[in-house]
């Protein structure tokens, strides 16, 4: 089996298993997928963030995801890392979403050919399916205000 037929007949299941009404008000659900990277290769970053420009986000507009949120990550254990963090409606969604992006060829070529050569763009993706808090059920996106730059976000993980 290859990573796009496990991935959707994972997210298929975790869809049929879903059996409670989605309302619009209801907690919403993350994605948060993580690229790993080198060190030692400086122009791999590089080369993955043309890629989530050039053709990840132009998927994503066109297959109705969002909202959609990119960071690198720059210090702390098994840096460097490149980060993805999507919001969906539903667990419903999250399969529907998958489906389209698996089906959206300009993306997949664009993939496989990311990994195809010998210096491929990423060591390793982990991706976590998360729901929200009932204390904090949406994200809220930040206003983006021009000729401002960017802000930074920090990503924190706490263990008890």
């Amino acid at each position: 089996m290859d990573r796009r037929s496990f991935l959707g007949a994972s997210l298929a299941g975790l869809a049929a298993s879903s059996t409670a009404a989605v309302h619009q008000d209801s907690n919403q659900y993350f994605e948060l997928r993580f690229f790993q990277l080198r060190n030692s290769k400086a122009d791999q970053q590089r080369r993955l963030v043309r890629l989530l420009e050039e053709h990840h986000l132009p998927m994503t507009k066109r297959n109705g995801f969002g909202p959609v949120g990119y960071m690198q990550v720059f210090l702390g254990a098994g840096m460097p890392k490149v980060l993805i963090l999507t919001a969906y409606r539903s667990w419903a969604e999250v399969a529907e979403k998958h489906a389209a992006m698996m089906a959206d060829e300009t993306w997949r070529k664009a993939f496989d050919a990311a990994g195809a050569d010998d210096d491929p763009y990423f060591d390793r993706v982990e991706t976590w399916l998360l729901r929200a808090f009932d204390a904090l059920p949406r994200m809220e996106e930040p206003a983006i205000e021009p000729g401002k730059a960017p802000r930074l976000f920090d990503l924190r993980t706490y263990e008890a």
